[in-house]
């Protein structure tokens, strides 16, 4: 009801051509305003609308972060229970259907072992084999550490390797949240010894 009414009232606005002022480098153009750090710069020297215009913005703003807000919070979270039971499925996988095909698969960022906010990822003691985010393959599991300063991937690797399986907790960004700040994580880490290698999933806590 609100935003019908926001949005009538904005387009019944007159508006000049955003490209007069022209957008600066890393901003996007909506009208009058220019979005930048999520802050509103009023930019119009009409004084007869820029009071007016200016609330106008704020709600608009205001709406438009909390619709994201919205998504965020509906979205579903993964279990402890289904970070066990979708790395104990790729465990058998592993043994049916042999490690390259399973690796692949755990890379499908659309695939089966990617599930609410959470997914299965592989690798050994020299780097990272399979992930959803594909550019993190590749990478040296001894050189990577969270905010903290935490190998979380060498404490992983000592945990289930000592006693086969267990919970790691360290620092990590939830892409999915939007938020770029790192959060408190906790992943299950199982270790396969026939292929000497490692299966993890997480959840944000």
């Amino acid at each position: 009801m609100v935003l019908g009414i926001l949005t009538q009232i904005f387009n019944n606005l007159s508006w000049p051509d955003p490209g007069q002022d022209g957008p600066r480098p890393g901003q996007d153009c909506i009208g009058h305003y220019y979005v930048f750090s999520n802050q509103v710069t009023f930019l119009d020297k009409e004084d007869g609308m820029k009071k007016g215009l200016s609330i106008l913005g704020f709600i608009m703003m205001f709406l438009f972060v909390l619709s994201f807000s919205s998504i965020a919070m509906a979205q579903e979270k993964a279990t402890k229970k289904e970070c066990i039971a979708k790395c104990r499925e790729a465990a058998k996988q592993i043994k049916e259907l042999g490690l390259d095909t399973v690796l692949k698969k755990i890379s499908d960022k659309n695939g089966e072992f990617v599930w609410k906010d959470s997914y299965v990822f592989c690798f050994n003691d020299e780097k990272i084999l399979a992930h959803p985010v594909n550019f993190i393959i590749g990478m040296k599991t001894s050189t990577i550490r969270d905010s903290n300063g935490l190998a979380y991937m060498k404490e992983m690797m000592n945990v289930a390797g000592t006693k086969g399986e267990g919970w790691v907790n360290y620092m990590y960004v939830n892409r999915k949240s939007g938020d770029p700040k790192p959060q408190p994580k906790t992943s299950y880490v199982l270790y396969i010894p026939e292929e000497k290698i490692f299966l993890g999933a997480g959840i944000f806590e």
